[in-house]
């Protein structure tokens, strides 16, 4: 459906200036009610020849990105010591809801694989909670075998501590990872400023040779480490080949600012737009329902420009949109931040200033010419006459 909507515009691509620019697309006002808007236009600015921000290099310019602080074991500890409490009683959704927490808690660690014996028990509990729902639930199963990765030496359940049936489920569990194959998964993640970024599944370092690594066909657990930067941490589920793992591993502080960016900007604040276009490495920002003068309005910025460019078109119409954003930013490149301006807050500077200036020359002509006629005193001296030069001397 993308692609036959856009095929319209494709030929369009090598017409204009911005022809593999990197743009970001942000939502301007944190609820608008269209969540999947910022893939539809990005498919149709890429339709367009601009090389559109992902999801993995727009996080933070979101508000599905968790990045207020790193993992703590003791929280990670206490979630769970929650979810066995709502299960004795017999308050299911509280101890799923706990149990799940206590995963994404231990995700957040700097290095998970340290506490993997803690993130088994986790998975297995949520995994049992999941089994007495559902014996034949996807999710439970998948806890199960990624637990039995992470600790290859539990050979079985303690039948003391588990049923019968969750005893069984874990033998289950071994047995499809030991019966499973191996798939190639292309692995090229990126961290800003770092050229090696460590690799570790399922608590082991590994080292893909040419940006390709086997792995077991299930779910592992994912840890990618770039020197200081902070490590970035996943539940990975390899089926076939060609699974691409192309994280950007980012340090918290720099996510929080992104976010903090973003909340800058929802609040009016236009001067946020040029710091968004540094801190995502984007040629262009083109943000959605940006508030101002009263409404909302939808603005585009060029790396290094200076006065956000109104985008005058409906999102709704993603054809369209595109087809703005380029014809309103296209104009500005390479570079003459004079051209493209705001015309409700920013386009009476840009004339009025020439305007002063004339105005000005006409006011002080006139009030010179009144005074020396008012009072006229002695006639200023003739001017220095040039030098006639006849010939060349040696």
């Amino acid at each position: 459906l993308v692609d036959e909507s856009y095929d319209q515009v494709g030929d369009l691509a090598e017409t204009h200036g911005l022809v593999g620019a990197r743009a970001l697309i942000v939502e301007g006002a944190s609820d608008t009610g269209h969540a999947d808007r910022i893939d539809v236009l990005g498919a149709a600015l890429r339709a367009r020849g601009l090389n559109v921000l992902d999801a993995e290099e727009r996080r933070g310019f979101d508000d599905v990105v968790d990045v207020d602080t790193r993992g703590d074991r003791g929280v990670a500890e206490a979630h769970l010591l929650a979810a066995r409490a709502a299960w004795r009683q017999l308050d299911v959704p509280l101890a799923t809801a706990e149990a799940r927490l206590s995963i994404e808690e231990i995700l957040r660690l700097v290095r998970p694989d340290d506490d993997l014996e803690l993130l088994s028990e986790a998975l297995i509990f949520a995994a049992a909670l999941g089994l007495n729902e559902n014996a034949d639930d996807g999710t439970a199963r998948s806890f199960l075998r990624l637990a039995a990765w992470l600790e290859p030496e539990r050979l079985a359940l303690d039948p003391a501590l588990h049923p019968p049936s969750r005893v069984q489920a874990w033998a289950d569990a071994r047995a499809a990872n030991a019966a499973t194959d191996t798939v190639l998964v292309v692995v090229r993640p990126r961290a800003p400023g770092v050229e090696v970024v460590e690799v570790v599944v399922d608590g082991v370092v590994v080292v893909p040779e040419n940006g390709l690594l086997r792995i077991a066909r299930g779910p592992h657990l994912l840890t990618l480490r770039a020197g200081e930067l902070d490590s970035r941490s996943r539940i990975i589920d390899v089926e076939a080949d060609g699974l691409v793992i192309d994280d950007v591993v980012q340090r918290r502080a720099d996510l929080a600012d992104r976010q903090r960016l973003l909340a800058t900007l929802r609040t009016g604040d236009r001067d946020a737009l040029a710091a968004i276009v540094v801190a995502s490495n984007a040629d262009l920002v083109v943000a959605l329902d940006v508030p101002r003068a009263g409404r909302s309005g939808h603005l585009g910025l060029l790396r290094g420009g200076d006065i956000p460019t109104v985008i005058d078109a409906d999102p709704a119409d993603p054809a369209a949109f595109a087809a703005a954003v380029v014809a309103a930013l296209d104009r500005n490149v390479p570079t003459d931040p004079g051209v493209v301006v705001d015309p409700d807050e920013e386009a009476w500077r840009i004339w009025l200033k020439p305007a002063l200036v004339v105005a000005g020359v006409i006011v002080i002509s006139t009030a010179s010419t009144v005074t020396w006629q008012l009072w006229p005193a002695e006639p200023p001296p003739p001017p220095h006459r040039p030098v006639v030069v006849t010939c060349c001397s040696q």
